[in-house]
């Protein structure tokens, strides 16, 4: 009984789509159970994300905000025909955490310009452990765009994506402890 040779062809298929996988997972290093914490909220990072932590940067002593910034940069991983959404998490209210009324009227005038614009709407959401103040709407490229104040915090959470985000920010944001 002969014993015949595997095909060559299998075995560099074989190879080729394991250098792929590994080549993907290099560019996406998706982990699991990962927390970010900034502010000391905690933001769990959602499994089919990939965390780009622009660290502690200190802005130009000519800058109106003279002290050090942390900001945390998240995207979905990268999976050819799904839509892309990444997301950026920042302590933007100088002396102090927001206030509902603070958050309204930052947001009052956010996205008014319907040249570029269309569809603006503000909107709250109360679930989870905090409060949100929300404007969103969507750019003439087509992208949506939706910032978030987190009321009790200096956090504001800003998505962006080529599809609807709004489910994608209502996970985070009601997973923030």
């Amino acid at each position: 009984m002969r014993m015949s040779k595997p095909d060559p062809r299998r075995r560099h298929a074989g190879m080729v789509l394991l250098l792929g996988v590994c080549m993907w997972g290099y560019v996406n290093p998706i982990g699991v159970h990962r927390k970010v914490q900034m502010e000391g909220v905690t933001v769990p990072i959602p499994f089919g994300w990939v965390e780009q932590t622009a660290g502690s940067q200190a802005r130009p002593k000519n800058s109106l905000y003279p002290y050090s910034i942390a900001v945390v940069n998240l995207r979905r991983a990268s999976i050819p025909f799904r839509p892309w959404i990444s997301v950026s998490i920042a302590p933007e209210m100088p002396g102090g955490p927001y206030t509902v009324d603070s958050a309204r009227r930052q947001q009052a005038g956010m996205y008014r310009d319907s040249a570029y614009y269309s569809n603006q709407r503000t909107f709250d959401l109360s679930s989870g452990k905090y409060h949100s103040v929300c404007a969103e709407a969507t750019m003439r490229t087509g992208y949506q765009i939706l910032t978030c104040a987190v009321v009790g915090t200096p956090l504001s959470l800003d998505f962006m994506g080529s599809k609807a985000v709004d489910a994608e920010a209502e996970k985070m944001l009601t997973s923030l402890t």
